[in-house]
C-alpha cells in the first residue's frame, strides 16, 4: 500500500504541471483503490475509485480516443466492486449499469473478441449486483447473456473456458434460487464438466479445488431437486478428491477448509438419506478439521465461526442417532461458553457460538435438564447484551438471542418470566421495521410468540389483537409478493387458534383456518415434507375449531384427512430439505399420535365410540413407539383414552387409564411444577371415575389432593 501511495503522490505532482500526465494519475489512483479494497479498506477504496472515474470521464469527454472510454469502463467496474464491498449495493448497481452501457457501445464501435470479452465480464458482474439488491429474476438474463457470449468465444479460444465455467456456475445458482431446478442442473452440470476437463488438463491444486467446489455445489442442487442419490455421489466425489489433496499437502489451509466444508455437506446428505451413523462419523471428521484450523490461528474469526457451526450440526446428527449424551459434549460446551475469545468476536462469530450452544440447549432438554438449559440461555443473553454495547452491529442479532431464551422458558411453562422477554423482542423488531420494512417476517414471528404467551396466561383478547396484527402484516406482504402466502397461512392458523379459546368465536376461527388450509393446498408442489407437514397441522387445528363450533361431522372428516397425511408421510419417510435435516421419525410419530387423538375426540363427539377407542389406542401405541416418549403427552393421551372408555360405559377400564394418567402427572410435576394445572384436571377426572365404580372414599381423598394443589397455585393458576 505504501508503494501505491507514493506512486499516486508522484503522479499528482506531475499532473499538476502537465495535463498529459492526468491519464497516468487516473491509472495509479485506480490501482491504489483496488489494493485498498483487497486489504479491507472499502470506503477509502470508494473515494479513490470515484476520483479515478471523474478523471477518466473528463478525459473521455475532452478527447476522441476510444480507448479512454474503455479505461473509464474499467474504472467504473472497479468502483462498483468497492461500493459492493462497502455495502452500498444500490450505488454499485448504478455504476455497473453505466459500465455495461459503455461496453455495449464499444462492441458496436470497436468490434472484436476483446470488446466481447469485456462485455461478457460486465454482464457477469452486473448479475451479481442485481442479485445483491434482490433483483434475482433480472440477474438471470444478465448471466445467461454472459454465458452465451463466453460460449461463443470459447468455441474459438479454449482459454476462455475457465471464465465460461464461472458464469455457468453462477447461472446454475441463480436458476436454482428461482426454483428452476432442471435448468439449474443443466447449466451447473456443464460447469462441472468444464472444470473436470480443466483439472485433468492442468491438475494444479487451484484447479482441483475449483472442481471440488463445483462438485459440492452440484450436490446441493441435486438435493434441492430431490435427487438425493445423485447429491450423495457428487458430495462423495468432492470429499474423495479433497481428501487426496489433503493427504498430499496437509499444511495447505485452503484444501483443509474446503475438505471440512465438503464433509459438512456430505454429513447433511447422509442424514437426509437416513444414514445417521455415517452422518455422525462424517460430521465428527469435519468438526475435528475445523477445530484444528481454529487452534492453529485463534485470530481467524472465520475458522471459529465454522467450528461453532460444525458443532451445532454434529449435535443434530448425534441427536438424530439417539446419542444424546454424546451430542451434549459438555467439554465443548464449556470451552465455547467460557472462551476468553468470545467477547472479542464480531457479531457473526458470536452468533456461530450462540447457535452451537443452542444445540447444547436442545440436548439438555432432551435429557430433561431444563434448568441447566435455562442457565445456559441466561448466560447467552448476558453475553449478547455485552457484545452489543461494544459492537453496535450485534444489536441486529440480540432479538434472536432473546427469542431463544424465551423458547427455553416456554418449554418449562414459565410464562410470567417469558412475557417481558417476548415483549422486548417485539419492541426490538418494531424498531427494526421502522428503519427497514423488509424485516416484517421477524416482527410477525415475534408477535406470534408474544401472543402464545399471552394466551397461556389467559389474556385472550390481547393475544387476539396481536394475532390480528400478524394477519394484517402478512396480507400486506402477499399483496406485494404472492409467494409469501405460506406466512399468511401460518398467521391465519395462529389467529384461529387464539379465537378458538373464546367459546363465542369458534366460527370465526373456522373461517380463518379454512382459508389457511386452502392457501396451503395451493402452495407449489415440492419434494420436501414441510408443505404436507404444515397442511396436516392446519387440518388438525381446523378439526378442533369445527368441533368447538358444533360442526362435528365436518370435524371428523377434517381430522381424518390430517391423520391420513401423517400416515402418508410416515410411509414415505420424506425429508425436510428446507431445514437441511431429515424429519426425525420420532417427530412424525408424535405429531401423528396427536392428530389421531384429535380424530378420536371428534369420533367420540358423533357417537362413534368404538372407532374413537380404536383411534385413541393407536395414538397411545404410536407415542409409546417413540425412542423416548414424552410423559406429559402420554398422560394426555391416556386421559383421552379414559374419556372414550367412559363414553362406552367401560368404567373400570376408564378408571385404569385415568389412574395411569394421574400417576404420570404426579411424577412429572415433581420436576415440572408448571404442569400442576394439568395434574389437577387429571385428578378431577380420576375422582369422577372413582365415584362411577362406587369408590367414594378414594374419590374424596382425590378431591382433597385437588384442593391442596389448587391452594398452592397463585391467583392466576400458574
Amino acid at each position: 500500500l505504501r508503494t501505491h501511495e507514493e506512486v499516486v503522490k508522484v503522479r499528482r505532482q506531475l499532473a499538476a504541471s502537465d495535463p498529459a500526465a492526468v491519464k497516468k494519475l487516473a491509472f495509479a489512483v485506480t490501482d491504489y483503490g483496488v489494493a485498498l479494497n483487497r486489504e479491507g479498506q472499502a470506503e477509502e477504496a470508494v473515494r479513490l475509485g470515484e476520483e479515478s472515474v471523474r478523471l477518466l470521464r473528463k478525459l473521455a469527454e475532452a478527447e476522441s480516443d476510444p480507448d479512454l472510454t474503455g479505461y473509464l469502463a474499467v474504472a467504473l467496474h472497479d468502483l462498483a466492486a468497492h461500493l459492493k464491498a462497502a455495502g452500498r449495493d444500490e450505488e454499485a448497481l448504478k455504476v455497473s449499469l453505466e459500465a455495461l452501457d459503455i461496453r455495449r457501445e464499444r462492441v458496436k464501435t470497436c468490434p472484436g473478441p476483446n470488446a466481447i470479452v469485456d462485455l461478457a465480464t460486465s454482464l457477469h458482474n452486473l448479475s451479481g449486483h442485481l442479485r445483491a439488491v434482490h433483483r434475482k429474476e433480472d440477474a438471470i438474463p444478465a448471466i445467461q447473456e454472459a454465458v452465451n457470449l463466453r460460449r461463443s468465444l470459447a468455441e474459438k479460444d479454449p482459454k476462455v473456458e475457465p471464465v465460461l465455467a464461472s458464469s455457468l456456475y453462477f447461472l446454475g445458482q441463480y436458476l436454482a434460487e428461482a426454483q428452476r431446478h432442471d435448468d439449474a442442473l443443466r447449466a451447473h452440470g456443464e460447469s462441472v464438466q468444464l472444470r473436470r476437463k480443466l483439472a485433468a488438463q492442468d491438475p494444479q491444486t487451484s484447479n482441483l479445488i475449483l472442481f471440488s467446489v463445483s462438485l459440492k455445489t452440484h450436490g446441493k442442487m441435486f438435493k434441492q431437486a430431490g435427487r438425493y442419490a445423485d447429491a450423495l455421489d457428487a458430495n462423495g466425489e468432492a470429499v474423495a478428491l479433497l481428501s487426496t489433496l489433503s493427504e498430499a499437502d496437509p499444511e495447505n489451509i485452503q484444501v483443509v477448509q474446503e475438505l471440512a466444508g465438503s464433509l459438512k455437506q456430505l454429513a447433511v446428505m447422509l442424514s437426509v438419506a437416513g444414514r445417521l451413523d455415517d452422518a455422525s462419523e462424517t460430521g465428527q471428521r469435519a468438526t475435528e478439521l475445523l477445530r484444528s484450523l481454529a487452534e492453529k490461528d485463534d485470530s481467524d474469526v472465520g475458522d471459529t465461526i465454522k467450528f461453532a457451526f460444525s458443532l451445532y450440526y454434529l449435535g443434530i446428527y448425534l441427536r438424530d442417532s439417539g446419542h444424546h449424551e454424546a451430542a451434549l459434549r459438555a467439554d465443548e460446551a464449556d470451552n465455547l461458553r467460557s472462551s476468553s475469545k468470545i467477547p472479542e468476536m464480531d457479531h457473526t462469530a458470536a452468533l456461530g457460538v450462540f447457535l452451537a450452544l443452542n444445540g447444547f440447549f436442545v440436548d439438555l432438554r432432551l435429557l430433561d435438564r431444563h434448568e441447566e438449559a435455562i442457565r445456559f440461555a441466561e448466560e447467552l443473553v448476558t453475553l449478547a447484551r455485552k457484545l452489543a454495547e461494544t459492537e453496535p452491529s450485534v444489536k441486529d442479532d440480540l432479538p434472536r438471542v432473546l427469542a431463544r431464551y424465551g423458547t427455553q422458558l416456554m418449554k418449562v411453562r414459565r410464562y410470567e418470566d417469558v412475557l417481558p422477554v417476548c415483549k422486548e423482542v417485539v419492541d426490538l423488531r418494531r424498531a427494526e421495521m421502522t428503519a427497514d420494512s423488509s424485516s416484517v417476517e421477524e416482527l410477525v414471528t415475534a408477535l406470534s410468540s408474544l401472543a402464545s404467551v399471552l394466551q397461556a396466561l389467559g389474556h385472550h383478547e390481547e393475544a387476539i389483537r396481536l394475532a390480528e396484527e400478524q394477519v394484517d402484516l402478512c396480507r400486506q406482504e402477499v399483496a406485494k409478493d404472492p409467494s409469501s402466502s405460506e406466512e399468511l397461512a401460518d398467521a391465519l392458523e395462529s389467529l384461529g387458534v387464539h379465537l378458538n379459546q373464546l367459546y363465542d368465536r369458534a366460527n370465526d376461527a373456522v373461517c380463518l383456518q379454512e382459508e389457511a388450509v386452502e392457501l396451503r393446498r395451493q402452495l407449489p408442489g415440492t419434494t420436501d415434507s414441510i408443505t404436507p407437514l404444515s397442511l396436516a397441522q392446519t387440518l388438525g387445528n381446523l378439526g378442533v375449531s369445527l368441533r368447538a363450533a358444533g360442526r362435528y361431522e365436518e370435524s371428523v372428516s377434517t381430522a381424518q384427512e390430517a391423520a391420513d397425511v401423517y400416515d402418508e408421510m410416515l410411509a414415505k419417510d420424506l425429508a425436510l430439505t428446507k431445514l437441511g435435516i431429515r424429519v426425525p421419525k420420532d417427530l412424525l410419530l408424535r405429531l401423528a399420535g396427536i392428530a389421531i387423538d384429535n380424530l378420536a375426540f371428534s369420533l367420540s363427539a358423533v357417537g362413534r365410540v368404538e372407532d374413537a377407542l380404536q383411534a385413541e389406542t393407536r395414538a397411545i401405541a404410536l407415542h409409546r413407539s417413540l425412542s423416548k416418549p414424552r410423559p406429559e403427552i402420554t398422560a394426555a393421551l391416556l386421559r383421552g383414552l379414559a374419556r372414550d372408555l367412559r363414553s362406552s360405559r367401560l368404567h373400570e377400564d376408564a378408571l385404569r387409564a385415568q389412574q395411569q394418567s394421574a400417576d404420570l402427572y404426579r411424577t412429572i410435576t415433581q420436576t415440572r411444577p408448571a404442569l400442576s394445572r394439568l395434574q389437577i384436571n387429571a385428578l378431577k377426572s380420576l375422582a369422577q371415575d372413582l365415584r362411577a365404580v362406587g369408590r367414594t372414599q378414594d374419590a374424596e381423598r382425590t378431591d382433597a389432593e385437588v384442593a391442596g394443589l389448587e391452594g398452592s397455585l397463585d391467583e392466576d393458576g400458574h
